[in-house]
C-alpha cells in the first residue's frame, strides 16, 4: 500500500461496533479489485467481508488510486452476541427451534 501514515479507530456508537482504518497509501480501483476473481482467491478485503458478515456487520471499502484507502466496519453487538451464543451450543439451539 506504499502508505506512511495509519489510523485506526474503534468505537462503540449506540448498538453497533465500528472499526474505522484510514490509510495514505497509493489506494486501488475498488471496483476493479472487488469484481476480480484472483483477488477473491486471497483472503483479504473478502476475508474481512466474510468475518463481518458472520457476525451480521458490513463492510465498506473506498479507495481511489493515488488517494490511500479508508475500510470501515460496521458489527451490531446484538447480532454478534446472539450468533456467538448459538455457535456455543448448536444442540440446545435445535431443541429451542422445534
Amino acid at each position: 500500500a506504499s502508505a506512511s501514515h495509519v489510523s485506526v479507530l474503534l468505537e462503540r456508537r449506540g448498538v453497533v461496533v465500528v472499526l474505522v482504518v484510514e490509510d495514505n497509501g497509493k489506494g486501488f480501483d475498488v471496483a476493479q479489485v472487488m469484481g476480480s476473481s484472483q483477488q477473491r482467491e486471497r483472503l483479504g478485503l473478502y476475508g474481512i467481508e466474510e468475518r463481518a458478515s458472520l457476525a451480521g456487520g458490513r463492510v465498506t471499502v473506498e479507495s481511489r488510486p493515488d488517494a490511500g484507502t479508508t475500510i470501515t466496519v460496521e458489527i451490531p453487538l446484538e447480532e454478534a452476541w446472539l450468533r456467538t451464543e448459538r455457535a456455543k451450543d448448536p444442540i440446545e439451539n435445535r431443541r429451542s427451534a422445534s
